[in-house]
């Protein structure tokens, strides 16, 4: 399991920091009682380390089990469109934020 460097960054909501292979990703939420969500993508594409800042512990713990080691684009289809408060949920955030990091590594590819 690879582990990376975590690195923080003044962000605003909905950022997503960071490159894949180089810093735990970070996301800043919206609409949700999460503030941040942490979460590292190894260099096969599975989603490690999630950690959700904030939110419901008990029930945030179990997602972050439940989509770790799993392949960034099964979590994706998995957990997006799940509606809680604000038409969005912590799992809906958590796809929304690998949906960014995949559009930021795709980005940083062309460069």
């Amino acid at each position: 399991m690879a582990l990376y460097t975590s690195q923080l960054f003044t962000a605003k909501r909905g950022y997503l920091s960071a490159v894949k292979g180089e810093y735990m990703q970070t996301y800043l939420t919206r609409g949700t009682c999460s503030r941040q969500i942490l979460f590292d993508v190894t260099p096969d594409n599975k989603v490690e380390n999630v950690k959700f800042i904030g939110g419901c512990s008990g029930n945030l713990q179990g997602i972050a089990k439940l989509v770790q080691g799993k392949d960034v684009d099964e979590v994706i289809s998995t957990l997006k469109g799940i509606k809680c408060r604000s038409n969005t949920s912590c799992p809906d955030q958590l796809a929304t934020a690998l949906e960014e990091y995949k559009i930021k590594i795709s980005r940083h590819g062309e460069e």
